[in-house]
């Protein structure tokens, strides 16, 4: 795989998905469940019409599939912030926040630290499987992740 196909998927996963990840837990914490999920589902949408477009236009180049798949995540990234990120003033009262400031500092260094891992395990596993292996990879750990919000606890 050329250095600039993995360099894109990097770009677009990494640094374009998270944030479009950031928008749905933001609307999850407001109890706006509908439009995570709403959300969910049309970037995922994206998503799938790009591999769809990807297998209509019957080309075997690899650097093209992982474009082809990779170049919804921009216009997720803008519909997400677009469209469902609150529009509420934010309120800073630093009284509230300087005693929980320790405890957050460690819950985002924690959330950094697993979403590192997460991508370094799917750069290991494609760089040492190949594609073939690197999807398989993708699959069951998107039943893993599904399994894990289906068994969550409910409040």
């Amino acid at each position: 795989m050329p250095l600039a196909v993995f360099a894109a998927i990097v770009f677009a996963e990494a640094l374009l998905w998270r944030p479009v990840e950031v928008v749905l837990i933001v609307n999850n914490g407001l109890g706006k469940f509908g439009r995570a999920a709403v959300l969910s589902i049309v970037t995922t949408a994206f998503r799938a019409l790009g591999a769809v477009l990807f297998m209509l236009s019957g080309s075997t180049a690899s650097g093209c599939g992982h474009c082809s798949i990779s170049a919804p995540t921009p216009p997720r990234c803008c519909f997400a912030f677009g469209f469902y990120y609150p529009r509420q003033r934010l309120r800073l009262r630093t009284e509230l926040y300087v005693r929980r400031l320790a405890d957050s500092i460690y819950v985002a260094g924690a959330e950094v630290l697993f979403y590192l891992q997460s991508e370094f395990d799917k750069l290991l596993v494609l760089a040492i499987g190949g594609p073939h292996l690197a999807g398989i990879y993708a699959i069951i750990m998107r039943l893993v992740d599904l399994t894990a919000i289906r068994s969550a606890p409910s409040r």
